[in-house]
């Protein structure tokens, strides 16, 4: 009897773990999901790369759902991304933000925001009852949302 070979093959990202077989349809679904998420990427870096703007509010006129304090920020933004478009040209521009402004800030903000909710976990509570005792409550920070 001859011996089946064979030809599953591991793929590891990080903790992920895939085994990739060519009848499982599992495989095909990851497949077909990649295939979409490149697809994206790309579209997202071709028209980054015809306008590295592209989603960005240049305008000087406030909008009616923007605070004052947002609007100067996005005024300040503005200009230094202006600057740094005009001091060092189009093509290092492109290559500090090969994926557009637009992608940049919304990923500062997404990392901005982590950062605040890590700062606000909390370890520790306590109950006081009637009586003035106090009990402590202990806190998993996995739990909390």
């Amino acid at each position: 009897m001859a011996k089946k070979e064979n030809n599953d093959t591991l793929v590891t990202f990080g903790s992920e773990a895939l085994t990739m077989r060519k009848d499982d349809p599992r495989t095909q679904e990851y497949k077909e999901k990649m295939l979409k998420q490149m697809e994206e990427n790309r579209e997202k870096y071709e028209e980054a790369q015809a306008n590295p703007f592209t989603g960005v509010d240049l305008s000087n006129k406030r909008s009616k759902d923007e605070t004052f304090e947002e609007y100067k920020t996005r005024q300040k933004l503005n200009a230094l991304l202006q600057k740094q478009y005009r001091q060092q040209g189009r093509e290092k521009f492109l290559q500090m933000y090969p994926w557009g402004v637009k992608y940049a800030i919304d990923r500062a903000k997404e990392t901005m925001l982590q950062n605040a909710k890590d700062k606000l976990k909390i370890g520790k509570a306590e109950y006081v009852d009637k009586d003035g005792n106090k009990q402590e409550i202990k806190l998993d920070n996995n739990e909390q949302k």
